[in-house]
């Protein structure tokens, strides 16, 4: 049963045999469209309503669309009905989308996500989510490196990581102050598996996701990365302005000279966030009485926290201030800080102050962790596009068994099985030629990679084509030699795989997780094939039975080449026959891609940096024995010494990013005691030093590492002797 229905029209077209393609392999402005072949509403008794609006509204000059629902195979679709032309009969044809897909129009964040409930524990929740893998757990918590929002304080994150681990835990407590114990806390913020979001969605409409996304290993421990602050801010809060008062109480007693009439004069406001603040205030003013007094008080929910007194002995003007620290727990949120003043109305017009508060937001306590946070401002349809893209993923839909299949763009080995169309081919094809002498693959936070014809990436290139990804994996990184990725603001992911101290995927033994990695895996052979592969466009008119072999991840014969089928729409133009426009690449065979550099004089693999170390920051001749002269403790305290040590000099034969690691190998006391200081923010400078009362002369062993953003290292072992 077809039957289409209008606001003004129900029209029965059953007894027409419309023919339908249940086959789409390609987005068409980010929604799955569906179609009918073709077809004709006669001019017959019960259509003559229709002919007449049809008419009356388009002439006969055809393209005119009618919205409605289209109801067949016991289903309802949003439909567009497209008059082709009219004459004696209407020729028109149904484009339709399966019911519900009109998800792909709304924001990603407004389907109907899960809530995790992760009880009044975050960090025992987090340590226990990390020791898993999708799909046992739909979120993880690796770390990443936020410098621009944290920094190293009491009441700021670790040297600005988000999900901060020490030793397998994500929390660390301060001495008690106050006796109130404070911890010293980084935000928590989870991520949600990039696999989950694809399956989430398509389960919104029955759809089942199968191909290479759905059984790919590197895919199961991609994450979405986002910015959006979940659990812990730890932002750096400030208020200033100033003082004034408004009148709360008049003629109070119990204060001096009694001839002075006093009043008392109140500023009130709410903090809602938990927090550790300091607070300035400052006011001054002018008495008119002899022996007058001034009172200016600081309340945090009715409790005194700070006051100051001004008598008119011998001074009538008055300057005063006050410094007072504010700790506000979770159970005081949104309680008042009150500034109390008792003075008379005539010192009162004399007052002018400011005050100033300035702290550290401290945590957003919350037992639940709600999906949707975890998700970029995109809608549906663009998230998936931008997956397809970043991927390079093909995508088959198949209405009939409600399954959609994504797969990776697949080599000429590996693709199905050719199909002969050799005997169908016309003498004229319209064909273009990618004239690009290779691809400049640019990200966000301003790194570049460049890679030419040859599917090298090389250092750096002029007059090379943009390429951008629209899902951008972070930056990779070492930080004192450990892998780290880097945030960025910009539609992003990141991969990880379980580990106890939370340390994102930089490199799982087969794969590189870099972006480079990232190329490589994803992108590579589908960059060489658009910068080497002629581009046909192509429409033949093929007999179904043949047509009917063809989508997406065909290859094909003719023109005496192999050619892949990068898309394709058909056109049904009798019950035989079938029009098809094509998008061609003719195949061209690529090496078995390394992941290597062109330094210039060829193909090269990576090279490891070089350590070394001098005594020096500008020193050239290499040092692996520095010698530290021991202070004599005094007066009870122990003995010490300290050598600074210089690795700045290290280098990379390809230019690449280095990070430091420092560590003792063996000691005097043969506990590889010692500590380290940076003495620069990357760590290749580093103070060395010790103290203790026994044991402290003698030689230190030292092992310097240094890694490059590809993850690989050298070491470089010095001595120490104290004396």
């Amino acid at each position: 049963m077809t039957i289409f229905i209008t606001e003004d029209f129900r029209l029965d077209l059953s007894h027409l045999d419309i023919k339908f393609s249940d086959e789409n392999s390609f987005f068409e402005k980010d929604l799955i469209k569906q179609q009918s072949f073709p077809f004709n509403i006669p001019n017959e008794r019960g259509f003559i309503p229709f002919f007449e609006f049809v008419s009356s509204h388009n002439s006969v000059e055809g393209n005119q669309v009618v919205a409605g629902f289209l109801f067949r195979n016991d289903r309802y679709y949003d439909a567009e009905l497209m008059i082709l032309n009219i004459d004696n009969s209407i020729k028109s044809i149904f484009y339709y989308s399966p019911d519900k897909l009109t998800i792909f129009d709304i924001p990603l964040k407004m389907l109907p996500w899960p809530v995790l409930n992760i009880g009044d524990d975050i960090y025992q929740y987090a340590k226990d989510t990390i020791a898993k893998d999708y799909p046992d757990t739909l979120i993880n918590f690796s770390e990443v490196y936020h410098p621009e929002l944290y920094k190293e304080n009491d009441w700021g994150g670790y040297s600005g990581f988000l999900n901060k681990n020490i030793n397998g835990d994500f929390e660390k407590t301060l001495e008690y102050a106050y006796s109130i114990p404070f911890k010293k806390m980084n935000e928590m913020r989870p991520f949600i598996y990039v696999k989950e979001i694809v399956k989430f969605i398509f389960s919104q409409i029955d759809y089942t996701v199968f191909g290479d996304f759905n059984t790919h290993a590197s895919i199961s421990k991609a994450l979405q990365y986002h910015n959006n602050s979940i659990f812990y801010t730890n932002k750096d809060y400030l208020l200033n302005n100033n003082l004034t008062v408004t009148l709360s109480q008049s003629n109070i007693s119990g204060y001096s000279p009694s001839t002075v009439t006093y009043n008392k004069y109140v500023r009130i406001f709410a903090l809602y966030s938990k927090g550790s603040y300091s607070m300035e205030l400052n006011v001054k003013g002018s008495f008119t009485v002899a022996n007058e007094e001034f009172y200016i008080q600081v309340y945090f929910d009715n409790q005194l926290l700070g006051a100051a007194i001004a008598r008119n002995n011998d001074d009538n003007t008055f300057e005063r201030t006050i410094n007072t620290e504010i700790h506000v727990a979770a159970a005081d949120v949104g309680k008042d800080l009150e500034i109390r003043v008792i003075c008379s109305s005539n010192t009162e017009n004399t007052l002018e102050g400011d005050y100033e508060i300035t702290g550290t937001e401290r945590p957003l306590y919350k037992d639940f962790i709600d999906l949707k946070d975890l998700l970029p401002d995109k809608s549906v349809g663009e998230y998936i596009s931008d997956l397809k893209e970043s991927m390079a993923l093909t995508s088959v839909f198949d209405e009939p068994t409600k399954t959609v299949k994504f797969n990776f763009f697949n080599s000429s080995q590996s693709s199905n099985e050719q199909i002969d169309l050799s005997k169908y081919m016309t003498k004229s094809i319209a064909r273009k030629l990618n004239k690009s002498l290779g691809y400049k693959i640019s990200f966000d936070d301003g790194e570049t990679l460049y890679m030419n014809k040859k599917g090298e990436f090389i250092p750096s290139a002029i007059g090379y084509s943009s390429f951008s990804l629209p899902l951008q994996p972070l930056k990779s990184l070492f930080i004192e030699g450990q892998p780290a990725v880097c945030n960025q603001e910009s539609n992003s992911i990141l991969f990880f795989e379980s580990n106890a101290n939370a340390k994102p995927l930089i490199n799982d033994g087969d794969n590189l997780y870099s972006r480079l990695g990232f190329i490589h895996l994803f992108l590579r052979r589908w960059m060489f094939q658009l910068l080497n592969s002629e581009e046909y466009n192509q429409t033949l008119k093929l007999p179904i039975y043949v047509s009917s072999k063809l989508n997406s991840e065909s290859i094909i014969w003719f023109y005496n080449n192999s050619f892949l089928v990068h898309n394709l729409q058909r056109t049904n133009l009798n019950s035989l026959f079938e029009s098809i426009k094509l998008r061609l690449f003719k195949l061209k065979s690529y090496p078995d891609f390394n992941l290597v550099i062109d330094d210039g004089s060829g193909n090269t693999t990576y090279l490891p940096p070089v350590a070394f170390t001098t005594s020096t920051s500008w020193g050239t001749t290499l040092v692996t024995q520095f010698n530290a002269s021991i202070s004599i403790g005094q007066f009870g305290f122990p003995s010490s010494f300290y050598i600074d040590i210089y690795a700045n000099n290290s280098s990379d034969p390809q230019s690449l990013d280095l990070s430091f690691g420092w560590e003792v190998l063996s000691s005097p006391d043969g506990n590889a005691s010692g500590i380290f200081q940076s003495q620069n923010t990357v760590h290749s400078i580093t103070r060395f030093t010790n103290s203790g009362y026994i044991n402290l002369a003698g030689d230190y062993v030292i092992r310097l590492t240094v890694v490059n953003s590809v993850g690989l290292t050298n070491t470089i072992d010095i001595t120490v002797t104290a004396s």
